[in-house]
């Protein structure tokens, strides 16, 4: 198994150089955002999630010395918001392994 890349991870329209990083939102549709001049962050972020979901796995990370990152899923779990709506809850727990230099993430090691 190879690394994951840019385009599996941002999809196929991602561009990136020294400064930047650019995701095209039509490549989330597939994950269920409809693009809009305003979509939120969250939504966007969602997206993006269910997209890695399946790139980084657990089964993954240990069969490629490559991949750094794992999204395994937890549980679902009902509650309430503060204004009485109930809502389901997806916990993912989402780990981020580098070379144990007691520095925390580091980006550029991953």
């Amino acid at each position: 198994m190879t690394e994951v890349t840019g385009t599996a991870a941002f999809g196929t329209s991602h561009t990136q150089d020294i400064n930047t990083v650019s995701i095209a939102k039509t490549d989330l549709a597939v994950e269920g955002l409809t693009p809009t001049a305003s979509n939120k962050a969250e939504g966007i972020i969602a997206a993006l999630f269910k997209k890695w979901m399946p790139l980084f796995t657990a089964d993954g990370y240990n069969s490629n010395l490559e991949q750094s990152i794992t999204i395994t899923y937890q549980q679902t779990s009902s509650g309430e918001r503060s204004d009485g709506t109930r809502v389901l809850v997806d916990a993912y727990l989402v780990e981020f392994t580098t070379i144990d230099t007691r520095g925390g993430v580091d980006p550029d090691a991953m």
